[in-house]
Formats: structure tokens, sequence, C-alpha cells
């Protein structure tokens, strides 16, 4: 494999595997009190990284949008828009069976209803993927830093009304969009920048910086009540880790498995959750196991997600994580084009 993909794969895995231990650290337990401190502590500060960079690297997948035909991003939103129906009830459900909804099952239809139109639960980022490549394809022939732009207003503007707070995917979006854009349009400086030769000089730079923004943001808000640089902190730390990362995606064997999972991100970022939540409080909560469970669980989760792909796939029920073919978009505008066809048929004048 491309060692540049390589790279993105270990990228990718370690974030979503921090992803998966966040999910545990939320709802793997009856009580916070269950979960060491630290755990308390790291996951708000990883907020600034996990996401964004899953974000990032799903654009940059997808970066030659405008070369594609709009049958070929149809069939994509298709794709995700099958995975969304199908897996967002189930997630549903199991946070019904563990009761750690804040709704009934009897409320079920109306949710399932509400989450196509915001999303709450954890298969947001699904459904924000969906609306993310439907708008950089409308959006293909305009130049990037126009787009760019508005794309940083727009994250300006969700850390200056507090929606980086929230847990909602339309508050989410407008923070992670720049993430998705940027890896679509920075394309080829992505390439050069993780593909270029290390540089200590060069990390000690973005770390400096990354230190210099969190100061000037601190001491901004602290003093005038606003977030003028959040969202600047929030690309810089990424950036950041993804280039300190590079120190460890090179060595080897330890980081396989990590280039491993991020080949399988999709397995486990839909059935994690459910599999975590049917451990719900199975794990010990006390001493040494305050530190060790959230860890186990997610572990669980991962592999749960893996082996329920392979049962799967060996059981001939590959449609729980891909499309038929009737449910494709390309099905769609054949009949369109066929209606179209009909209505030009009926609307030629005929010789008398």
């Amino acid at each position: 494999m491309n060692t540049r993909i390589a790279y993105l794969d270990f990228m990718r895995g370690l974030m979503v595997i921090l992803v998966v231990v966040y999910h545990a650290c939320c709802w793997g337990y009856w009580s916070d009190s269950q979960i060491a401190p630290i755990y308390h502590r790291v996951n708000p500060v990883l907020t600034n990284v996990r996401m964004p960079i899953l974000m990032l690297i799903s654009g940059y997948l997808i970066r030659n949008i405008s070369d594609k035909d709009r049958r070929t991003v149809i069939s994509r939103i298709a794709q995700l828009a099958w995975l969304y129906a199908l897996w967002m009830p189930v997630n549903l459900l199991a946070h019904i069976a563990s009761d750690s909804a804040t709704f009934t099952i009897a409320d079920l239809p109306a949710q399932i209803v509400l989450q196509w139109l915001n999303p709450t639960s954890e298969m947001w980022f699904i459904w924000a993927l969906m609306i993310l490549t439907g708008i950089a394809y409308l959006l293909r022939e305009v130049p990037r830093y126009p787009v760019l732009v508005v794309l940083v207003l727009a994250n300006g503007l969700t850390y200056q009304f507090g929606w980086f707070q929230d847990q909602l995917a339309a508050t989410s979006m407008p923070r992670l969009g720049i993430f998705f854009f940027g890896g679509i349009m920075f394309h080829q400086e992505i390439k050069s920048f993780i593909s270029s030769r290390f540089s200590a000089r060069m990390l000690a730079a973005l770390v400096a910086a990354a230190i210099g923004v969190h100061i000037s943001e601190t001491l901004i808000h602290e003093g005038l009540g606003i977030y003028a640089f959040q969202g600047a902190e929030s690309i810089l730390v990424s950036i950041t880790v993804l280039y300190m990362c590079r120190m460890l995606a090179w060595v080897r064997p330890s980081t396989r498995f990590f280039t491993s999972i991020g080949r399988n991100t999709l397995p486990i970022y839909l059935a994690h959750v459910p599999v975590i939540l049917m451990l719900r409080g199975t794990m010990p909560g006390e001493g040494v196991w305050l530190y060790v469970s959230p860890l186990l669980l997610a572990t669980c989760g991962v592999g749960g997600g893996l082996l329920l792909h392979r049962l799967a796939r060996g059981a001939g029920a590959g449609w729980l994580y891909s499309k038929p073919s009737w449910f494709d978009g390309r099905h769609a505008y054949r009949a369109l084009d066929r209606v179209r066809a009909s209505l030009h048929m009926l609307a030629m004048p005929t010789g008398r």
C-alpha cells in the first residue's frame, strides 16, 4: 500500500479509537464516579482532534469530487443515507434497551423522524458526511478562497455563540465543515505536508504556534468574553497532531494495529455504541478499574464492531454495510431520464 495512504489509515484508526474511548466513557457506566478523573480532563481536550481529523481525512479522500459525474456523487450519498437509515434506529433502540435514552419506545417513530432533521445520536457523523458531500458537489465550480472565507466565518460564529458545546449535528457542521472542505480544497498541500520529510523544527514551530494561540484565546476570552481564536486553535492543534503522529506512523510493527483499524473504521463506527451499551455497567468501577475499565469497554466496542462485520459478510448480510443495488441513485437518475424523454416526446409538435 502507498505509504501516504497507510499513514492516513493509521491516523483514521487512531482517531476512531479515541472516539470509541470517548463513547465508552459517556455510555459505559451508570455514574461518572465509575471513571477515573483523568478521562474527564482529557476527553474535552481531544475534542479538537478526534472529529476534525476524521473530517479532514474524509474530505481528502473525496478530493476529486469536481471531476465526478453527478450519478457517482448521488450513489455515494445514497450509500451514506442507507447506512444512516439502517443504523440510526439500531443505536436509538440500544439506548432505550440500556436505559440511557431520554425517550421511550413509544417515542421511537417520532425520534427517527427528528434524527433525520437534526441528529443527536452517535450516527450524526454519517448524516453530516451525507450533507457535506452534497454541498461540496454543488460548490465544485466555486473558487476555493471565497468558500474558505465563508467557512472561517461560520466556524467563528459557532464558537462565538457557544454552539461548539452542543452535541447536535446541525451546530457541529459549521465547526467541522472547514476541515471537510479543507481536505478537498487543499488536497495537494496536504499531500505534500504528509509526504514531505519529517522535520523536528517544523513540529516545534507548530507546537509553539498552537501554545501561543491557546494563550491568546484564553486571555481574550477571560478579558472580553469572546472566542476570538478558538476555531484557529482547533485547526492548528489538529494540524500539529497530524504532523506529530508522523513520528509514530513509521514505527513498525507497533502501528500496524492502528493502520488495520483505519481500513475498517466504518463497521467499528456503526456498531460500537450498541456493543458498549450492551455491556453498560458490567465493568468494575473501583480502584484500578477506574482507569482500566474504559479501555476494556472500548476494546469490546472495536472488537464487537469488527466481529459483527465479519459475521454479516459470512452470513450474506453485506447489505448491513453497503446499499443494495436497488437503493442506488443511478437507478433514480435513469428513471428521471426516461421521464424527461417521455415528456420531451409529448412536447414535440405532431405533423398533420
